[in-house]
């Protein structure tokens, strides 16, 4: 589940940035920050069945402070959603009815489920199982899981390998996302390992990495649009272009915030803004590389139905 290992330490799963998929089409991993789940790698890492990753899986320690969670899982349009996972245990007489798993659909209630382990002598192996319940279709799916054991019984849960599959494809499977900044030029380039009635992608930056603005649109390469096969995407635009479009939205909200002051006062305004920016765009690539080093960069994609799912959100990376 985790892509990078933690060697001998024990982060806890709410800092730990390693696991598959983190960041991508807006999922998000880990815990609240009272959470003690740990992501753990060098001992009782998943073995015995098919699918299993080996290191860095999640510790889930007997106390009521322990879970991990998965938030924003985008599931539209899917149907006969399951969920699977590898599970082991400490404690050979415990049977998995303290482990539960919650999973959310749009925030509704809860649908609950508690894995049926073996109990007994050479029992704590590892088990992957998928869960006896019914997923409703939605949107945007949550799963926690939490340790219930007391004190009396602290049994400690390891988790990996966790799977939601879907009876019918979803629209688009990220492959790889990476932007890059060379001689004042921004790069971005994405791989989609599948699509499915994709119509486009938006290509969007973000000086903060949270509020982001669509900058251009590429239509989807898949034959009407859809694909099994690994597609190629590359957009190149100037990074002073990004800055022009940046100062461009500052002075239509600021045109609308005074306009009640008279015409005379906006262009005032847009005069001293629009020099500002021409002197600044004469000092050169030194400080478009600065700027383009703070710039975040997220790919949106868009169904034929209007349907958006987001890429993971990368770091513009000087070359």
């Amino acid at each position: 589940m985790g892509n990078v290992s933690v060697g001998a330490s024990t982060p806890t799963a709410r800092t730990y940035t390693g696991f598959e998929n983190y960041n991508q089409n807006g999922i998000t991993y880990g815990a609240d920050i009272g959470s003690t789940a740990t992501v753990r790698s060098t001992v009782n890492s998943s073995s015995g069945y098919t699918t299993a990753s080996g290191e860095n899986f999640v510790n889930i320690a007997g106390n009521a402070s322990a879970y991990f969670s998965i938030n924003n899982i985008p599931v539209t349009n899917g149907t006969g959603l399951q969920l699977s996972f590898g599970v082991s245990k400490s404690l050979i007489a415990e049977n998995g009815s303290s482990l539960t798993v919650e999973v959310v659909m749009n925030g509704n209630p809860p649908i609950i489920y508690s894995p049926t382990l073996a109990t007994g002598s050479g029992t704590t192996q590892w088990y992957y199982v998928t869960a006896t319940i019914t997923i409703p279709p939605g949107n945007l799916l949550d799963i926690n899981f939490k340790n219930t054991s007391t004190s009396t019984n602290s049994v400690a849960y390891r988790i990996d390998d966790i799977l939601v599959t879907s009876a019918t494809p979803l629209p688009v499977t990220f492959d790889k996302v990476q932007a890059t900044q060379s001689n004042g030029q921004l790069k971005v380039l994405w791989i989609t390992s599948s699509e499915t009635n994709n119509d486009h992608f938006d290509v969007e930056v973000s000086q903060n990495g949270k509020d982001f603005t669509k900058i251009a649109t590429i239509k989807s390469k898949a034959v009407s649009g859809n694909s099994s096969t690994p597609l190629q995407y590359e957009f190149t635009t100037p990074v002073s272009a990004m800055a022009l479009a940046a100062i461009s939205l500052f002075l239509a909200i600021l045109s609308i915030g005074v306009k009640n002051r008279g015409r005379q006062a906006t262009l005032l305004f847009t005069t001293l803004l629009t020099t500002i920016f021409f002197i600044s765009c004469q000092k050169g690539n030194i400080v478009q590389r600065e700027a383009a080093n703070k710039i975040f960069v997220r790919v949106a994609q868009v169904d034929i139905d209007g349907t958006k799912s987001y890429s993971k959100i990368v770091k513009v990376i000087d070359e």
